[in-house]
């Protein structure tokens, strides 16, 4: 009967599966074919693409008595994370964390638990959930990812954080978790992303320090941001394929940035960088933009140099506001 509902559903015929599935738990539901029904029909309607109500058959794992694994508990949870189903998904993490003590199965759940917990906007608990998960588990496959989240929990909250040295420490536990990150990066690439990913909390620092009315906090946090993006510009090898789009991100969040800290040399020297290194990049007209407005601001300060020379970007890059597709996100 369990292949019977296998084979319906394989043939797309999912009401006549789910007949008999449940005369299959309903006559024999001591048997682990029951047990494990639902899961198996969720999980051959996820092959199809039927996701929606693959969905729904999850659901319905943790509504009844079913005796079903950690494990499969844990996948159907995860694939309810991927359907953005957080709620329902976060019962299956925390039946996973509540009934076993096997540490990668444990890892895992806490790791994904602290995902859905942000995606809710729930910060505190995703705080609690993923230094609990590091703590117990230092050295864990799930380390990495639970170290970026945890590093994403500390700023979301830091911005909204009204005191000035509360907000101060948040946003280094946001930092300290990030270098946690880099400890466990392996490839060029994720060891590139530190860099971005260090820079953009500096960033969300001077956003929060201009709301709460902390200018020269912002201003610091800013240099700090700017410090961080060119730390990656000079110091890594364009020319390594991982390396490479993280650079290209680098200086389409850095350009605005040296413009906006009135930086405006540099930021001239680091468009023209760009646009050699980068022919043809994303963030081209980022780099034409800025260019250009550095040079009227030299201008208007009476600081440009004397030349002759006419800058060929057309005006359409001159605008304040960036051009569709303008900058380049981060890969992830």
């Amino acid at each position: 009967m369990s292949q019977i509902g296998t084979l319906w559903t394989v043939d797309d015929k999912a009401d006549e599966a789910k007949d008999a599935l449940q005369r299959l738990q309903k006559d024999y539901p001591d048997s682990p074919e029951a047990q494990n029904a639902l899961f198996m029909l969720g999980m051959n309607l996820l092959e199809l693409g039927r996701r929606q109500e693959a969905v729904r058959i999850f659901k319905s794992m943790f509504e009844g008595q079913g005796n079903y694994k950690p494990a499969q508990i844990l996948k159907a949870g995860t694939e309810l994370e991927k359907a953005q189903e957080y709620e329902i998904a976060l019962q299956a993490f925390d039946k996973v964390i509540a009934s076993t003590q096997n540490a990668a199965l444990l890892q895992r759940a806490m790791a994904r638990k602290g995902s859905s917990v942000i995606a809710l906007e729930r910060f505190d608990a995703a705080v609690e959930v993923l230094t609990r998960m590091l703590e117990a588990y230092p050295n864990s496959k799930s380390s990495l990812e639970a170290s970026l989240l945890l590093s994403q929990a500390y700023s979301r909250i830091a911005e909204e954080e009204a005191d000035a040295d509360k907000r101060l420490g948040l946003f280094n536990d946001s930092i300290k978790a990030m270098q946690r990150v880099a400890k466990f990066a392996r490839t060029s690439g994720e060891k590139a992303n530190v860099n971005i990913e260090v820079a953009r909390i500096h960033v969300l620092r001077a956003a929060a320090e201009k709301a709460f009315g902390s200018t020269e906090s912002a201003r610091e946090a800013l240099d700090k941001a700017v410090a961080s993006y060119q730390t990656l510009i000079l110091l890594q090898d364009p020319n390594d394929a991982e390396v490479r789009p993280y650079i290209d991100t680098a200086y389409g969040e850095c350009l605005p940035l040296l413009l906006e800290t009135e930086r405006y040399t540099d930021a001239i020297e680091n468009a023209d960088a760009y646009e050699t290194e980068f022919p043809g990049g994303n963030n081209r007209l980022v780099a034409g933009r800025i260019r250009n407005q550095a040079r009227i601001k030299m201008i208007t300060q009476g600081t440009a140099p004397d030349t002759s020379e006419t800058d060929e970007t057309t005006d359409e890059t001159t605008d304040e506001g960036a051009a569709p597709g303008d900058a380049a996100a981060a890969p992830k």
